[in-house]
């Protein structure tokens, strides 16, 4: 019998009618992930291509070390905002995909707060607007 490993949905985004759905196998560490969409929210289909995020310095994006996952769209492309989690420092990173699968990490960005959360379908002056901080608003 093959084994089962439970799976963790870490972001996720709604457009047009459908849902997608990112996740990550909770029992392995990994450096991937899998792409879900949905039309009605209950049932969701992978994608068979397995998801990556490739690090601005060329190695890959070691997905069960990262946290605080924020997806938007803008225009064709896809946006992700997410912490990455190292030893002696967390930092926010963005990465960039057009196809929500492979991913293009720009790396961290210092002037952001360690917790945020990008506002999906919403620009201002034509930017993505991204909430956060932890007792004050950014």
């Amino acid at each position: 019998m093959a084994q089962q490993h439970p799976l963790l949905g870490f972001g996720v985004i709604g457009y047009e009618d459908k849902i997608l759905l990112l996740c990550k196998k909770t029992s392995l560490k990994s450096k991937t992930f899998h792409s879900t969409i949905s039309t009605d929210g209950t049932r969701f289909y992978f994608y068979d291509d397995t998801g990556i995020i490739i690090r601005e310095d060329a190695g890959f994006e070691p997905i069960d070390s990262c946290s605080n996952f924020g997806i938007s769209r803008a225009g064709e492309s896809y946006v992700m905002v997410y912490t990455r989690n190292e030893p002696k420092k967390s930092s926010v990173c963005h990465a960039l995909s057009t196809d929500a699968i492979h991913w293009y990490s720009e790396g961290s960005h210092e002037a952001l707060p360690e917790e945020g959360i990008v506002v999906s379908n919403y620009r201002h002056d034509g930017l993505a607007v991204m909430y956060g901080g932890t007792s004050r608003i950014y």
